[in-house]
Formats: C-alpha cells, sequence, structure tokens
C-alpha cells in the first residue's frame, strides 16, 4: 500500500517545511506561518492517503501530453481547431450585441411618434421640437420600463 521510497521523501519535506513555518511565522505573522503549516503538512497527508500513485501517474500523463503537443501534427490541427472554435464563439457574441445595439438605437430614435404634438406650438408659445425634447425622458438604462415608471408616478413613488 505504502511506497517505502515515498516516505522518506515525505518526511524531508515535511521537516523542510516546519522550517521554513517557524521562519515566516517569526518574519510575518501568524497568517503566514499557517499558510505554510498546510503547506508542510500535505506531503505527509499525501503519502499516508496513498495518492503517491496517483500523482505519479498525472505527472506521467502531463508529460505525455506536452510531448506527444510538440511533436504530433494532428494535436496541433486539434489545437488551431479549438483556437478557431472560441475565437467563432467571441465574434459571434460581438456581433450579437452590435446589432442589438443598433436595433436598441433605431427604435429609441424613431420610437417617438410626430403626432402627439401635431407640429403646432405648445401653451407657452414654445414650437414643437422643444416641448417634445422636454417631455423625452433621460436614459435610465432600463428599456421597456416606461410601464412601471408611469405606474410608480400614479402611486406617487419616484
Amino acid at each position: 500500500m505504502f511506497g517505502v521510497e515515498w516516505w522518506p521523501v515525505a518526511g524531508v519535506l515535511t521537516l523542510v517545511g516546519l522550517v521554513l513555518t517557524v521562519l515566516l511565522w517569526r518574519r510575518r505573522g501568524a497568517g503566514a506561518g499557517m499558510r505554510m503549516l498546510g503547506v508542510s503538512l500535505l506531503p505527509g497527508a499525501i503519502v499516508l492517503v496513498g495518492l503517491q500513485d496517483v500523482l505519479k501517474e498525472l505527472w506521467k500523463s502531463v508529460v505525455r501530453f506536452a510531448t506527444n503537443l510538440l511533436f504530433s501534427p494532428q494535436i496541433w490541427v486539434g489545437v488551431g481547431m479549438g483556437v478557431i472554435a472560441v475565437l467563432c464563439i467571441l465574434i459571434g457574441n460581438r456581433l450579437t450585441v452590435r446589432k442589438l445595439k443598433e436595433v436598441g438605437s433605431t427604435t429609441t430614435s424613431s420610437g417617438s411618434s410626430p403626432g402627439v404634438n401635431g407640429g403646432a406650438k405648445a401653451k407657452s408659445g414654445a414650437p414643437a421640437k422643444q416641448v417634445a425634447a422636454k417631455n423625452q425622458k433621460e436614459p435610465t438604462g432600463l428599456e421597456g420600463m416606461d410601464d412601471v415608471d408611469e405606474i410608480l408616478k400614479r402611486r406617487g413613488i419616484n
């Protein structure tokens, strides 16, 4: 279950970590010391649980993947396809946002109907354009909330 060769390695790493823990605790305080104590205890915990074989296999797999990545054209084609796929998704999102902004700006600018004022002057004698500019609300960033604003004003809540 336990590899005999891992016990000395874990013991040395734990002892070195404990020495560093004492030094860090004195120089930088309890927070740094507690973090280093946690790191110091990890090698012993790994050996006691038996994860050293899992970590060894994981390391072998990472090294194997890295060497295949460097020397295999098939993997480079796959990486290229992945990059192109991510770029297509990002560009598609940007185009969608841009189109939504364009649609939102055209409905906002053409949303006011010219027949509201009828082209006539208001009671104060101001031209219809000035009255329309006065009646136009400031943009709040919440599109489509006009009905809610109207209800809140009727109830006296601003």
